[in-house]
């Protein structure tokens, strides 16, 4: 994968989507009622087509080809 750069501050830390699976507590139809564990398996790993945003000023990252 390639790198990711804030283009209006340069910081290299960012908010950005996964995918993951959770273990639920569930009552007789299945609705929710709380979180078991936050995370059991990643199922999609952030990648160039998500929306990369910076965790300094909020700008939308760039990629940088390597």
């Amino acid at each position: 994968m390639s790198k990711h750069i804030c283009p209006k501050c340069g910081c290299n830390r960012f908010i950005v989507t996964a995918h993951v699976t959770q273990g639920w507590m569930v009552d007789e139809d299945g609705d929710f009622i709380a979180c078991i564990s936050e995370c059991d398996e990643v199922i999609h790993r952030p990648d160039n087509d998500d929306i990369w945003i910076c965790d300094n000023c909020g700008e939308e990252a760039i990629v940088v080809e390597d």
